[in-house]
């Protein structure tokens, strides 16, 4: 009988711990694995992770690129973020200049020409 190889994309939060700061692709996921943002480490994209969210913005998980051979999934994001003063401190410095910039956040602006624009300034249709 042959054995199979399963692939683990998990590391305990010690190992994630020790690449915090190496320079590596990470993307930042929302729903249906779309990519919210690249960051060039993993503590960038943890800090990415508490802005979307911030903005309602659900991220899913994030993951390491190119081959996503390391995904950390939302519950491990928030143990990290705990464990981690920089991220802490890091949020609690960007929350005051996110709630008081004005219009949307760049990771949400539309340009003015674009075909979303466009559709946000249709009337609505309402049903009684």
């Amino acid at each position: 009988m042959r054995e199979i190889a399963i692939a683990s994309s998990r590391r305990t939060d010690d190992q994630l711990r020790f690449m915090m700061d190496q320079t590596a692709e990470w993307t930042v996921n929302g729903r249906a694995g779309v990519a919210l943002g690249s960051y060039g480490s993993l503590r960038e994209a943890l800090r990415a992770v508490f802005r979307y969210e911030a903005d309602g913005v659900h991220v899913f998980a994030v993951c390491h690129h190119p081959r996503d051979d390391i995904v950390v999934f939302r519950e491990q994001v928030g143990r990290l973020a705990d464990a981690d003063d920089g991220i802490g401190d890091a949020l609690r410095r960007t929350e005051a200049a996110w709630s008081a910039a004005t219009g949307a956040p760049m990771h949400r602006r539309v340009p003015a020409d674009s075909v979303l624009a466009a559709r946000s300034r249709l009337p609505t249709r309402t049903t009684v």
